[in-house]
C-alpha cells in the first residue's frame, strides 16, 4: 500500500484563517481611527471636539460643548467708558476705542500705542489684510480716519457729512469699500459711492454688516433690516423688525443667519435669510427695566452669538439658542478672535477693556 506523503494543505489553512481575522479586525477598526482622525481635525477651542465640520451642515446625534472663557486681562489707559473693540485678521492685536484708541497686544496685554481720534471714536475696524484701521466718531460732521497699523499714521480722511454719529463701520472682505452708518466708500480712490441713509427714513443705520464671502451686505435702521446683493447692490431682501434707535446686527460665518437687538421688544431676533423667516427670540433678561443691546457677535465657527448687556456679556449656543455664560461686569462692544480663543469687550461703566480666553 502506497505511504501518503505529508498534508500540505495546513499551513495553507492556517494562513488563511490568520489573513481573514486580521481583515476582519481592520474592518472593526477602521472607521474608529478615521473617525479619532477626523474628530482631531476639527478640535475645537477650550479641547471640544466638533462631530462633523461646521460647513458640512450635517446635524448630529453627539453633543458639541463650546468653549468656557475665563478672564485673562484687565486693560485700562481710556479717559472713558470703551465704545468699542476689534481683532486684527490675524489675530495678535486688539483695538479698544473711546479716547484714545489703543492698540494691544493680545498675548501679553501689552499697550502698543494710543491713537488720538477728534472726540472720542465711537467705532474701530480692522481692514482684511491687517495693515489700516479704521476709525469713526460722533463729532458732527467729523471724517472717518484711516490709520496705518504699523507706524501709527493718520494717513486719510474719509468726508462723512451730514452725519451726526457714526455708530458702525466695516470693511468689505477684499478691502475695496469701507462702509460707515450711512455711507459706502470706495478705499481705491477715497469717494464716497453712495450714501446709504438715503434708502431709510431714519438718519443712519445702527448696525452693518458683510457676509464674510463679501456676497451680502446687512444694515439695520429704525424699524427694518434690508439685506443686499453686492454685486449689484439690490436689495436681496428686507425684514421688518419692532424698530429701536440701537439695532445692532451680526451675521454668522457661512452668511445664512442674520441676528438684531430689537430694542422695542427687547429681544435679539434670529433671522434665516434664505427665506426671510425669524427662527429665534431671545429675550434678554436684566435687572435694568430698559437695557439696549449696543453689540453682536458669532464667534468664528459659528456655534455661539455674543450680545451685550448690563448684566454682562452673554454667549448663547446657536446649537440649541440656550444661554451658555455670563461674563460680566456691564459692558458696551464684544468681539471674538479670529481663532476664537479670545473674546474681548468694552466695559461702559469703567474705562477698561475685559479679554477672555477660551478654557484648554
Amino acid at each position: 500500500m502506497p505511504v501518503s506523503g505529508p498534508n500540505k494543505s495546513g499551513p495553507y489553512l492556517l494562513a488563511a484563517v490568520i489573513a481573514a481575522a486580521l481583515i476582519v479586525a481592520a474592518w472593526a477598526l477602521w472607521p474608529f481611527g478615521t473617525d479619532m482622525r477626523r474628530k482631531e481635525a476639527n478640535r475645537l477651542p477650550g479641547g471640544k471636539v466638533s462631530a462633523v465640520p461646521p460647513e458640512s451642515g450635517k446635524k448630529s446625534s453627539v453633543s458639541i460643548v463650546p468653549p468656557k472663557y475665563a478672564l485673562r486681562y484687565s486693560l485700562g489707559g481710556h479717559n472713558s467708558w470703551v465704545e468699542t473693540v476689534a481683532f486684527s485678521p490675524d489675530g495678535k492685536m486688539l483695538a479698544s476705542a473711546s479716547e484714545p484708541i489703543n492698540l494691544w497686544e493680545v498675548s501679553s496685554g501689552r499697550l502698543i500705542r494710543a491713537l488720538h481720534h477728534t472726540g472720542d471714536a465711537a467705532r474701530v475696524t480692522f481692514s482684511p489684510d491687517g495693515r489700516w484701521l479704521a476709525s469713526a466718531g460722533c463729532a458732527y460732521g467729523g471724517p472717518i480716519r484711516l490709520w496705518d497699523v504699523a507706524t501709527g499714521l493718520n494717513i486719510a480722511k474719509l468726508p462723512n457729512p451730514g452725519n451726526n454719529c457714526t455708530t458702525a463701520l466695516d470693511f468689505s472682505p477684499d478691502g475695496r469699500l469701507l462702509a460707515s452708518g450711512s455711507n459706502l466708500y470706495d478705499l481705491s480712490t477715497r469717494d464716497e459711492l453712495w450714501m446709504l441713509e438715503r434708502e431709510i427714513s431714519f438718519s443712519s443705520y445702527y448696525g452693518i454688516a458683510f457676509s464674510r464671502d463679501g456676497r451680502w451686505f446687512a444694515a439695520s435702521g429704525l424699524d427694518k433690516a434690508t439685506i443686499w446683493d453686492t454685486g449689484n447692490w439690490k436689495t436681496r431682501r428686507t425684514l421688518e423688525h419692532s424698530g429701536g434707535f440701537i439695532n445692532p446686527v451680526a451675521m454668522n460665518p457661512d452668511g445664512s443667519i442674520l441676528a438684531l437687538w430689537e430694542s422695542s421688544s427687547g429681544t435679539v431676533a434670529v433671522w434665516h435669510l434664505n427665506d426671510g423667516r425669524k427662527i429665534q427670540s431671545l429675550r434678554i433678561i436684566t435687572e435694568t427695566p430698559s437695557t439696549d443691546v449696543r453689540s453682536l457677535a458669532f464667534s468664528p465657527d459659528g456655534r455661539l452669538l455674543a450680545c451685550t448687556t448690563s448684566r454682562g456679556a452673554i454667549l448663547w449656543d446657536t446649537g440649541t439658542w440656550t444661554e451658555l455664560q455670563e461674563l460680566g461686569p456691564r459692558v458696551n462692544s464684544v468681539a471674538f478672535s479670529p481663532d476664537g480663543r479670545w473674546l474681548a469687550a468694552g466695559s461702559d461703566v469703567k474705562p477698561r477693556v475685559w479679554l477672555w480666553q477660551a478654557s484648554e
